[in-house]
């Protein structure tokens, strides 16, 4: 029975994170366009926008907003394929563009500018992925590890039946319980983000990216910062495992915040010697000098 065992676990695990996306989407984005999609997509199609297409366009034509642009012109210069005719199709293409469009984008002069936004657009969208690949993989680590307690359940059922063992069962259960919990918490608290982080991108198509990427950065920044708290709310009232969430989660934050100080520390202290060494020898060349 334990192929078929392992298999209800997966699935029922997956109908939890499943039924979580799903109610986080329906909370957040009630009266969207989004509304039919699968969860997954619109999560997908949103990091696409924020991290590819509108970077891109805005490389190319100086704004993230493709209606003000045009269809038409993003769609010629998107099939343009610098491979196709030894990039002479794509440099037509790109005459055009300049010429008839008054594109200055995709002009020489505009190479070195260009050049620094690509390394501004890389470090907005190196944070954006840090922190969601972060949460992602909180989401992963929660799955492995119901499967594991799932998998030990049993084994706690039959140790309860010797007479000094009697609460093992309830302690599994439990534990088992949270653990469902933590993988529902961390599922909506994923949606949430993703759809806030959508909010954000709907709500400033009148503004720069610039400021819509520091808007994502500030969201998933702040959600991760404050998981632990959050994940409090979803574990079960039990003295094993009240705080498994904020255990688990806060760890990384800790060490940041550890280091930090270290660190303070040793700007203090190197402040503090250079000021003492400073005033002996101020010391020592005044006595000279007297």
């Amino acid at each position: 029975y334990a192929p078929d065992y392992i298999k209800k676990i997966n699935e029922f695990s997956s109908d939890i994170s499943t039924a979580s996306l799903d109610l986080g989407t329906k909370i957040m984005l009630p009266n969207s366009d989004s509304e039919g999609k699968d969860s997954v997509d619109l999560i997908r199609d949103s990091l696409f926008s924020i991290q590819v297409e509108q970077p891109w366009l805005l490389l190319q034509f100086g704004n993230s907003n493709a209606e003000e642009i045009g269809a038409d012109r993003v769609v010629a210069l998107v099939s343009a394929s610098p491979e196709d005719e030894d990039g002479k199709t794509r440099e037509e293409v790109v005459k055009t563009e300049i010429e008839d469009n008054d594109n200055n984008n995709l002009t020489i002069p505009q190479v070195v500018n260009r050049l620094g936004m690509v390394f501004f657009l890389l470090f907005f969208n190196l944070g954006i992925t840090i922190f969601v690949f972060l949460l992602t993989g909180m989401m992963l680590f929660s799955q492995i590890l119901f499967i594991i307690f799932a998998m030990f359940l049993p084994i706690s059922f039959l140790l309860s039946m010797i007479p000094s063992y009697e609460s093992m069962a309830k302690q599994a259960i439990v534990r088992v319980f949270n653990t469902i919990m933590t993988r529902a918490g961390i599922t909506l608290i994923v949606t949430v983000a993703f759809s806030i982080s959508s909010m954000f991108y709907n709500i400033s198509k009148d503004y720069p990216f610039f400021m819509v990427a520091f808007l994502q950065i500030v969201c998933f920044a702040g959600i991760y910062m404050k998981l632990g708290d959050l994940m409090s709310m979803f574990s079960l009232n039990a003295n094993d495992s009240q705080s498994m969430g904020r255990r688990i989660f806060r760890r990384p934050y800790l060490f940041m915040r550890h280091r930090a100080r270290r660190m303070e520390h040793r700007i203090a202290r190197a402040v503090s010697a250079g000021g003492i060494s400073g005033g002996v020898a101020g010391a020592v060349a005044g006595s000279a000098v007297a």
